[in-house]
């Protein structure tokens, strides 16, 4: 799967649970791997992306972007993963 067929999987998902995600506060969170192999391979770009597409689907404040440390896949990476559903994305 390349990287935009992952990233329209992951704003489909998005715009889907808009307005389930529409109550106050975090309900999901996008954990995207920081370490030095991902960030050679384009994590910071993945980021900067979802934080654009959150703000342009106005659900900026529904969900929090976290840069993790490696979590040691690195031949798999960049790696995402969604919560709650605990989605794993990898090669991103």
């Amino acid at each position: 799967m390349s990287f935009k067929e992952r990233e329209s999987l992951i704003l489909e998902y998005l715009r889907k649970n808009k307005e389930a995600l529409s109550g106050t506060g975090v309900r999901g969170h996008i954990l995207c791997c920081a370490g030095t192999g991902c960030t050679s391979s384009s994590s910071p770009a993945i980021i900067a992306e979802f934080e654009k597409q959150l703000e342009a689907n106005g659900i900026k404040d529904q969900f929090q972007i976290v840069k993790t440390g490696c979590f040691g896949l690195c031949a798999l990476g960049p790696i995402v993963i969604v919560y709650p559903e605990g989605s794993f994305y990898s090669c991103m």
